[in-house]
């Protein structure tokens, strides 16, 4: 069922929404001269499950990466785990999904809606965990699951108005492999997908042509030592054809407290071949990595502090040719915030890190801040005006300004 949101009800997403943006320098809120280079699209949320109410705020980034808020915002809609393909921005409230189309000013009009749990033998305490567009950009693959049931695994073809159409067939698979995060990762050619969890190898899926997932294996790589067996996340460098992956270790292997990161590559079936001598072991514990638009340069965002303190921690890569990961500078350590939550680039440059602001519990609603930074290949310059105090951050989306 569609959610109906109260006229009360948006002018207190519009009171969070200005709230948010009490920190910003006023030049951020005139026009900037240098013109804007992207939209930023946040999705927060205000009150407690089952009822509480999603939005998405609008900025535009300008060429320093400063933001101006953009007219027309908050939309209120599904806002969880934003993505953007092509002219429409999709997002979800654990249930349903939303297309928002984009008009060519950065305003995000919904579109259409689907109900996520139409498709699913059974639904109950289930939840969508994530969207994942294929490197086409015609096919949506969604997760839907628990932290105690199987995972189904519901592939949508995206059409040229942004509605979705199940593809899947009459009984759509199950996949214990997705249970914790949900995310698949596409190969360079876009012919594989592979996707991580706790207890398991990664496992490799078949793309068919229309966009279906077909199971293929277990296993799709090996560790790079004997210490480590549960990988975690990973990201693709389509340019150059590396796949970078973090592994761990647990009480199912090894050495508990084992930490590696390795770089492999696609063979013709598929599997991940580990690159010789490409493994190290990062001083951050990751917890989100992300390729820059010419995968030259990878961002990891965690946190530091295991064993004290925990802080905030963010390290540039660069990828170099023969495969291996070379730290840019130095780390950047953060200690007014407990992690960096998510990391993602625009085509400008601009890095975007979402921290969690609560060290010993949160004493306001503002739990979150949004840090932008400048890169020029060599250092992180932070934007005017960042950091960004918001609430609740739930995704977050960069689509070049038309």
């Amino acid at each position: 069922m569609r959610r109906v949101v109260s006229n009360t009800s948006r002018l207190v997403l519009a009171f969070f929404t200005l709230l948010a943006f009490i920190a910003l320098p006023a030049s951020a809120e005139q026009e900037n001269s240098a013109g804007s280079s992207n939209y930023l699209y946040v999705g927060s949320y205000i009150g407690q499950y089952p009822t509480f109410i999603d939005y998405i705020s609008g900025y535009t980034v300008a060429a320093d990466g400063s933001l101006q808020p953009l007219s027309g915002f908050p939309v209120s809609g599904p806002s969880f785990g934003l993505l953007s393909v092509g002219n429409f921005v999709f997002g979800n409230d654990g249930h349903d999904i939303e297309t928002y189309a984009r008009g060519s000013n950065g305003t995000l009009t919904p579109a259409s809606r689907i109900d996520e749990y139409t498709y699913a033998p059974q639904s109950a305490g289930m939840g969508i965990y994530a969207l994942n567009p294929d490197r086409s950009g015609r096919t949506l693959t969604t997760v839907l699951s628990c932290g105690s049931c199987n995972s189904y695994v519901l592939p949508f073809s995206i059409g040229s108005n942004g509605q979705l159409s199940y593809i899947g067939g009459s009984q759509p698979p199950t996949l214990g492999a997705a249970k914790w995060n949900g995310v698949f990762t596409f190969s360079p050619d876009n012919r594989w997908a592979y996707t991580a969890y706790w207890q398991s190898l990664p496992t490799e899926y078949r793309r068919q042509p229309n966009g279906l997932l077909t199971y293929v294996r277990d296993g799709a790589a090996s560790p790079p030592n004997d210490q480590v067996c549960l990988p975690g996340d990973m990201a693709v460098s389509a340019s150059a054809g590396y796949i970078p992956m973090i592994w761990s270790a647990g009480l199912y292997c090894g050495q508990d407290g084992a930490y590696a990161m390795a770089t492999y590559t696609v063979a013709s079936d598929g599997s991940l071949a580990l690159v010789d001598n490409s493994a190290f072991t990062p001083q951050l514990q990751e917890v989100n990595l992300s390729f820059d638009p010419t995968g030259t340069y990878l961002a990891m965002a965690g946190y530091v502090g295991n064993n004290g303190p925990q802080q905030a921690a963010l390290q540039i890569y660069k990828l170099q040719s023969n495969g291996s990961l070379s730290p840019v500078g130095n780390m950047l350590v953060n200690s007014a915030a407990s992690q960096f939550e998510s990391v993602s680039w625009d085509s400008a440059n601009h890095l975007y890190v979402v921290s969690y602001d609560c060290q010993a519990g949160c004493q306001s609603s503002f739990t979150n801040s949004v840090y932008i930074y400048n890169f020029d290949g060599q250092t992180l310059t932070p934007a005017p005006g960042s950091p960004h105090r918001m609430i609740n951050v739930v995704g977050l989306a960069t689509v070049p300004a038309s």
